[in-house]
Protein backbone atom coordinates (compact mmCIF):
# COMPACT_ATOMS: atom_id res chain seq x y z
CA UNK A 1 0.00 0.00 0.00
CA UNK A 2 2.54 2.38 0.75
CA UNK A 3 4.50 2.10 -2.75
CA UNK A 4 1.05 2.71 -4.27
CA UNK A 5 0.66 5.85 -2.93
CA UNK A 6 4.55 7.11 -3.19
CA UNK A 7 4.49 5.44 -6.82
CA UNK A 8 0.88 7.85 -7.23
CA UNK A 9 2.29 10.74 -5.33
CA UNK A 10 5.60 10.16 -7.46
CA UNK A 11 3.32 9.97 -10.81
CA UNK A 12 1.75 13.58 -9.64
CA UNK A 13 4.99 15.21 -9.42
CA UNK A 14 6.02 14.53 -12.89
CA UNK A 15 2.82 15.12 -14.39
CA UNK A 16 3.13 18.90 -13.10
CA UNK A 17 6.89 19.10 -13.83
CA UNK A 18 5.99 18.09 -17.56
CA UNK A 19 3.21 20.47 -17.28
CA UNK A 20 5.35 23.33 -16.43
CA UNK A 21 7.41 22.34 -19.13
CA UNK A 22 5.17 21.83 -21.90
CA UNK A 23 3.61 25.23 -20.71
CA UNK A 24 6.99 27.35 -20.82
CA UNK A 25 7.69 25.81 -24.29
CA UNK A 26 4.19 26.90 -25.52
CA UNK A 27 4.86 30.22 -24.33
CA UNK A 28 8.14 30.42 -25.97
CA UNK A 29 6.85 29.76 -29.37
CA UNK A 30 4.29 32.37 -28.91
CA UNK A 31 6.85 34.98 -28.15
CA UNK A 32 8.92 33.72 -31.30
CA UNK A 33 5.80 33.56 -33.09
CA UNK A 34 4.59 37.55 -32.32
CA UNK A 35 8.21 39.20 -32.29
CA UNK A 36 8.93 38.07 -35.86
CA UNK A 37 7.44 40.97 -38.01
CA UNK A 38 8.84 43.30 -35.25
CA UNK A 39 12.45 41.59 -36.42
CA UNK A 40 11.67 42.11 -40.26
CA UNK A 41 10.86 45.55 -39.76
CA UNK A 42 14.26 46.48 -37.59
CA UNK A 43 16.23 44.66 -40.45
CA UNK A 44 13.99 46.87 -42.66
CA UNK A 45 14.95 50.18 -41.20
CA UNK A 46 18.31 49.16 -40.99
CA UNK A 47 18.69 48.21 -44.64
CA UNK A 48 16.94 51.75 -45.33
CA UNK A 49 19.52 53.91 -43.09
CA UNK A 50 22.34 51.75 -45.08
CA UNK A 51 21.18 52.54 -48.17
CA UNK A 52 20.47 56.32 -47.17
CA UNK A 53 24.18 56.20 -46.22
CA UNK A 54 25.66 55.01 -48.84
CA UNK A 55 24.13 55.64 -51.71
CA UNK A 56 23.30 59.57 -52.36
CA UNK A 57 20.79 60.05 -52.98
CA UNK A 58 19.31 56.54 -52.29
CA UNK A 59 18.28 55.33 -55.18
CA UNK A 60 16.80 51.97 -53.70
CA UNK A 61 13.09 51.73 -51.80
CA UNK A 62 12.69 48.82 -50.01
CA UNK A 63 9.29 46.75 -49.63
CA UNK A 64 8.25 43.62 -48.59
CA UNK A 65 10.02 40.80 -46.43
CA UNK A 66 10.60 37.46 -48.75
CA UNK A 67 11.70 34.47 -47.63
CA UNK A 68 14.64 32.45 -48.47
CA UNK A 69 14.20 28.63 -49.13
CA UNK A 70 17.54 27.69 -48.49
CA UNK A 71 20.49 26.87 -45.99
CA UNK A 72 21.88 29.78 -46.56
CA UNK A 73 18.43 31.72 -44.97
CA UNK A 74 19.82 31.36 -41.55
CA UNK A 75 22.46 34.11 -41.90
CA UNK A 76 20.30 36.58 -44.59
CA UNK A 77 17.33 38.40 -44.99
CA UNK A 78 15.76 39.88 -48.21
CA UNK A 79 13.47 42.22 -49.16
CA UNK A 80 11.95 43.06 -52.36
CA UNK A 81 13.11 46.87 -53.59
CA UNK A 82 12.04 49.38 -56.71
CA UNK A 83 14.54 52.01 -57.88
CA UNK A 84 13.19 55.16 -56.98
CA UNK A 85 14.09 56.57 -60.63
CA UNK A 86 13.50 53.92 -62.96
CA UNK A 87 10.89 51.87 -60.69
CA UNK A 88 12.66 48.54 -61.75
CA UNK A 89 12.79 45.67 -59.38
CA UNK A 90 15.02 44.04 -57.83
CA UNK A 91 15.96 42.87 -54.42
CA UNK A 92 17.69 43.95 -51.14
CA UNK A 93 19.61 41.61 -49.12
CA UNK A 94 21.51 41.69 -45.95
CA UNK A 95 24.07 39.19 -45.26
CA UNK A 96 26.21 38.04 -42.27
CA UNK A 97 29.63 38.94 -42.96
CA UNK A 98 33.12 37.61 -41.15
CA UNK A 99 35.51 40.25 -40.47
CA UNK A 100 38.78 40.52 -38.65
CA UNK A 101 36.47 42.68 -36.17
CA UNK A 102 33.77 39.62 -35.79
CA UNK A 103 30.43 39.35 -37.51
CA UNK A 104 28.78 42.14 -39.29
CA UNK A 105 25.75 42.81 -41.50
CA UNK A 106 26.26 43.56 -45.27
CA UNK A 107 24.02 44.74 -47.70
CA UNK A 108 23.70 44.18 -51.13
CA UNK A 109 21.37 45.38 -54.04
CA UNK A 110 20.68 42.64 -56.99
CA UNK A 111 18.82 43.39 -60.22
CA UNK A 112 18.85 41.35 -62.74
CA UNK A 113 20.49 43.51 -65.18
CA UNK A 114 23.31 44.78 -63.15
CA UNK A 115 23.78 41.57 -60.78
CA UNK A 116 24.62 41.55 -57.05
CA UNK A 117 26.59 44.99 -55.83
CA UNK A 118 27.89 45.51 -52.97
CA UNK A 119 26.29 48.79 -50.92
CA UNK A 120 27.67 48.45 -47.27
CA UNK A 121 27.75 47.43 -43.79
CA UNK A 122 25.54 48.46 -41.17
CA UNK A 123 27.48 49.42 -37.73
CA UNK A 124 31.07 50.77 -39.48
CA UNK A 125 32.03 53.83 -38.11
CA UNK A 126 35.26 55.85 -37.12
CA UNK A 127 38.66 53.67 -37.55
CA UNK A 128 36.88 50.44 -38.39
CA UNK A 129 35.16 51.79 -41.38
CA UNK A 130 38.28 52.85 -42.48
CA UNK A 131 40.56 49.93 -41.95
CA UNK A 132 38.07 47.71 -43.51
CA UNK A 133 37.38 50.20 -46.13
CA UNK A 134 34.26 50.29 -48.52
CA UNK A 135 34.55 46.23 -49.31
CA UNK A 136 34.72 46.08 -52.92
CA UNK A 137 37.87 44.25 -52.89
CA UNK A 138 37.27 41.68 -49.95
CA UNK A 139 37.21 38.54 -50.85
CA UNK A 140 34.56 37.90 -48.59
CA UNK A 141 32.29 40.84 -50.21
CA UNK A 142 33.06 38.90 -53.73
CA UNK A 143 31.97 35.42 -52.47
CA UNK A 144 28.78 36.91 -51.49
CA UNK A 145 28.17 38.63 -54.78
CA UNK A 146 28.53 35.16 -56.64
CA UNK A 147 26.19 33.87 -54.00
CA UNK A 148 23.35 36.22 -54.25
CA UNK A 149 21.90 35.11 -57.39
CA UNK A 150 21.75 31.45 -56.47
CA UNK A 151 19.92 32.97 -53.26
CA UNK A 152 17.30 35.36 -54.72
CA UNK A 153 16.80 32.13 -57.38
CA UNK A 154 15.39 30.22 -53.79
CA UNK A 155 13.04 33.09 -52.47
CA UNK A 156 9.23 32.83 -52.22
CA UNK A 157 7.28 35.77 -53.10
Amino acid sequence: MAVENSSKKLLKQYGIFTGILLGMFALLILVIFFSENKWRTGLKNKIEQVLEEEEKPAKWSVGDYVEIKAPMALSAACFQARRKDTGAKGYVLMLRIETLYGPFPAVFVYDEKKGAQFVGIYGLKGRVRDIIGNGKNDARINFWITRIPEIVSKTVE
